[in-house]
């Protein structure tokens, strides 16, 4: 793994149960590939369904998930601080 380079991914949802397990996973297998250091910020919007559930099955060194309650766009913002 190259130190030198370091990538920050983040995905923001809301109830998005039905295709966020396979959307996290196309990432991972894509990034792994790769020489790549990385993070991957996942941020859930407050769903009323599994998505938070589904996102939490990911958490390790590398992934860390969070749940924001407010709009959308502010969900996005809050990813990148």
């Amino acid at each position: 793994m190259n130190p030198m380079v370091y990538l920050s991914i983040t995905i923001t949802a809301k109830d998005e149960s039905p295709v966020i397990d396979r959307v996290i996973r196309s990432v991972i297998n894509q990034i792994e590939r790769t020489d790549i250091n990385y993070e991957l910020i996942l941020v859930d919007n407050y769903s009323k369904d599994d998505t938070y559930n589904i996102m939490k099955k990911y958490v390790n060194e590398r992934i860390k998930v969070y749940r924001y309650k407010g709009r959308k766009g502010a969900a996005r913002n809050f990813a990148l601080l």
